[in-house]
């Protein structure tokens, strides 16, 4: 309601882009710049390998990431100094530069942002599998008092899964214990 009520108020003009030149890089940096988000999230993941606790550096993350790739404010109003130092993060390329595009930004750096793109592309999903076999040699499955319950009701609603809808509960509860106790 208070989006289309500004709306209404400001009358901002509504700008669509009709190049498909623009259309296609921005459909493909939009895609690459989702997959380096997704490595980065992932990065942010594994420190479950050797810590307990990861909610609170995955939402320093999150507001460091939409702070640093454009999501509050545009980052060309950077000094110029800040904004090149910028450009050599993978952030900028999650929101910044696609959005650039489908203003109609064309220029000889267009093919340096493409080429950026892939590069952080690639090397994000090496430093991935890198860290997630490091990860995986040091892993330690740590399940404390929970084990027992959890073992003793997955194999009794695992027995009697099909036998009544009460043991169908308990089937469901135990596989969600399951997958909140330990991921």
């Amino acid at each position: 309601f208070e989006v289309w009520l500004l709306f209404l108020l400001l009358k901002p003009t509504l700008f669509i882009n009709t190049d498909p030149g623009a259309w296609v890089a921005l459909t493909g940096l939009t895609i690459l710049g989702c997959i380096i988000a997704f490595n980065i999230n992932m990065l942010i993941s594994f420190i479950a390998f050797w810590s307990p606790e990861v909610w609170a550096p995955r939402f320093i993350f999150f507001i460091l990431v939409s702070f640093f790739s454009g999501g509050f404010f545009p980052l060309d109003i950077l000094p110029e100094s800040i904004y090149k130092l910028l450009l050599l993060t993978p952030f900028p390329y999650f929101y910044f530069i696609p959005t650039k595009i489908y203003m109609g930004y064309t220029s000889t750096d267009l093919a340096s942002y493409v080429g950026a793109t892939i590069l952080w592309t690639i090397l994000s999903s090496f430093i991935v599998l890198y860290v997630w076999k490091k990860g995986l040699k040091g892993y330690i499955f740590m399940a404390g008092k929970y084990l027992k319950i959890f073992w003793m009701l997955s194999k009794y609603s695992i027995a009697t899964a099909t036998q009544s809808k009460v043991s169908t509960l308990l089937f469901t509860i135990a596989k969600i214990i399951r997958f909140g106790m330990f991921f």
